[in-house]
């Protein structure tokens, strides 16, 4: 199909082109063959001294961009776990320092209360359903210059690996220990080798329970 230079073709030359086509169309002299080459001189009229063919290029205009479409990234599943593992670690940081600071306050109230009931020589009292009653627990540590003599004795009657344990552990041995030997009346003493080498303290406390009286 012969090429149009719209673009770089001036009115008359468009109109002249036009007057040829519909001659064409007419008579059968003519050829596309002269077409192309007046085509040809009416380029190179324009374009002196440019041999080359220039590119034609279509405009269209009021045409609005598309956009490129770019596909939204999937949430990395890798990265959203290891996200809320460490809000929950930092969450429960949170309440256990909470709840350290909550059982400290608890000791410090506790021991105000057994305070206060034993001044009032008052063993135990009901309020807002529930019971209060103060508990006394004999508890058994080290005595602090004899450790080296508490481990050569543990050491002799076979209970070696108990001084690496903790000090609750440890009072719960000698607690079994005292209790081994109660009498015929129930009295108790510490066994000659752990005597000099642990000492006992009574641990005051409050137990609370609910209380078992229907109120009316």
């Amino acid at each position: 199909m012969p090429y149009v230079y719209c673009s770089d073709m001036s009115r008359w030359h468009i109109i002249v082109l036009i007057a040829i086509m519909a001659a064409v169309s007419l008579s059968s002299k003519f050829s596309w063959n002269f077409i192309e080459r007046f085509e040809k001189w009416l380029y190179e009229r324009e374009y002196p001294g440019n041999n080359s063919q220039k590119e034609v290029t279509i405009m269209q205009e009021n045409v609005p961009e598309v956009p490129e479409k770019t596909e939204t990234p999937q949430p990395n599943a890798l990265f959203t776990l290891a996200d809320r593992l460490r809000e929950l670690r930092d969450e429960k940081g949170s309440f256990a320092a909470m709840l350290k600071e909550i059982n400290g306050e608890i000791e410090d109230v506790e021991a105000q209360l057994a305070a206060e009931m034993l001044e009032a020589e008052c063993p135990n009292f009901t309020r807002g359903g529930r019971q209060f009653i103060m508990t006394t627990t004999t508890r058994w540590s080290a005595e602090t210059d004899c450790k080296d003599a508490l481990y050569a004795a543990l050491k002799e009657h076979g209970y070696e690996h108990l001084f690496s344990v903790n000090a609750q552990t440890l009072g719960s041995f000698v607690k079994e220990q005292v209790a081994e030997t109660a009498d015929e009346s129930g009295e108790t003493h510490i066994p000659d080798w752990l005597t000099g080498l642990v000492k006992s303290y009574d641990d005051v406390g409050i137990t609370v329970k609910k209380s078992t009286n229907k109120s009316k």
